[in-house]
């Protein structure tokens, strides 16, 4: 039984799988396998995959389904390794990225989840503002719901037996596509899982037009669908969920204020910043603080 499973799902990505694949095979620690889950693509995917020769590979098929949340969860379902590692298809580890997560969780036993730092690669990689890592706070999941997403997918590592101990999958309701992570993550915090983290940058997310991602509208409405979700039917913290809806609100579009500002955007930072001020001023001068210490840190 391998250390890890790496589950990388893909849809008509072979231009750059490739080199996402070799990313994981040049890895220093050598005990997984790798499941490249293919949501239906049209492409020459099946070919690009069955041209590496290597016995840790293992090439999964299935019917498109729209997002990478049902491939995911196939890629776990097929998994045999203690740990469960996300990456998507686009993006690439460094070298000693599964190497750093064994020494932490061999470490400490007790975790269940690990996540990292990625280097944000727009094309201009020197040039994209640095992302802090935020560490592990004791109340991880309201921690999680008030402040925004934490976990970038292509860190996280999950052992296997607490997604299968609580049944835990990526939720493949299109009203989540693209956020379908952040729920996970959110969930897996609510069930107790143990995080934690490392500082550091173990690989890159490559953004790219073509991207899922990249539609920001769709994302925008779906995070709110989310957030929703959990302040009115999975939260147990605050009764007053309308007064939790609010504070939530608040520090979702300091969220987005702050990267507004780390990526200068005036006109989206001014309608977040002011929205979020709106509804209550104490998250917006933690968020705007901590992104000017990155932006002065961009430059030095």
């Amino acid at each position: 039984m391998p250390r890890f499973s790496v589950v990388v799902p893909t849809y008509n990505r072979s231009s750059s799988l490739k080199r996402t694949i070799d990313s994981v095979l040049d890895q220093c620690f050598a005990d997984f396998e790798l499941l490249i889950v293919d949501d239906g693509s049209t492409d020459d995917t099946e070919q690009t995959v069955k041209q590496i020769a290597d016995a840790r590979i293992r090439y999964l098929w299935m019917p498109n389904s729209g997002g990478p949340a049902a491939p995911r969860n196939r890629g776990v379902a097929e998994a045999i390794g203690d740990w469960v590692c996300f990456l998507d298809s686009d993006d690439i580890w460094y070298p000693t990225k599964l190497e750093e997560v064994d020494v932490l969780i061999s470490s400490n036993p007790e975790l269940d989840a690990v996540y990292h730092g990625l280097v944000y690669n727009n094309g201009e990689l020197r040039k994209s503002p640095p992302r802090a890592v935020r560490k592990v706070t004791p109340d991880f999941y309201k921690e999680l719901l008030l402040n925004g997403n934490r976990c970038p997918t292509s860190s996280m590592s999950i052992r296997r037996r607490f997604l299968l101990e609580h049944d835990l999958k990526f939720n493949e309701s299109p009203s989540f596509r693209i956020v379908e992570d952040y729920d996970m993550w959110m969930r897996l915090a609510h069930h107790g899982a143990r995080f934690g983290s490392i500082d550091k940058r173990l690989g890159e997310y490559v953004v790219a037009d073509s991207n899922i991602s990249s539609d920001t509208s769709k994302q925008e409405e779906n995070i709110l669908t989310v957030l929703k979700h959990h302040v009115f039917e999975i939260q147990q913290f605050e009764a007053n969920k309308s007064k939790l809806w609010k504070n939530v609100l608040a520090g979702h579009y300091a969220f987005n204020a702050a990267n507004d500002f780390q990526s200068g955007k005036l006109v989206s930072f001014i309608k977040n910043a002011s929205k979020s001020t709106l509804l209550s001023p104490k998250y917006i001068y933690s968020r705007i603080e901590t992104a000017v210490r990155n932006r002065v840190g961009r430059f030095q």
